[in-house]
């Protein structure tokens, strides 16, 4: 079983792997693919699409801008999602996912502040999340 504090050592290792990130990347988008995760997690998969705009941006050098924390924060808070087996394992129905829509629900509130200003580089870009 996967927990917070187990995800959080996994994305200070991610952190520093610019392979790595884009392997989660990867792995993130591969299981949004999977019809039953699309349904579970419809109300917050626009979140973990700007989470991984985010990471992408940051790991192509393009947004540099943000916080450490806020980067091991987001990987790992992805780390937890991809775990199929974590405080409430996800191939439970319905419930399978509720601690991991929670994860993401804790990262967009205390990181606010920062995804906020990635947003306005992005809309500065002229580009659309």
């Amino acid at each position: 079983m996967v927990t917070q504090k187990d995800a959080q050592a996994q994305a200070e290792d991610i952190v520093g792997s610019k392979d790595s990130a884009i392997s989660l990347v990867e792995s993130v988008m591969g299981y949004l693919k999977d019809p039953r995760v699309q349904r579970e997690v419809r109300e917050f998969i626009s979140r973990i699409g700007l989470m991984i705009s985010m990471m992408k941006d940051y790991f192509s050098g393009r947004y540099t801008k943000i916080p450490f924390n806020t980067l091991v924060a987001a990987i790992a808070a992805l780390v937890y999602f991809v775990s199929p087996v974590d405080v409430i394992p996800d191939f439970i129905p319905v419930v399978g996912f509720l601690d991991d829509a929670g994860i993401i629900a804790i990262f967009f509130m205390s990181f606010n502040n920062d995804i906020k200003a990635y947003e306005a580089w992005v809309s500065a870009e002229g580009e659309s999340l």
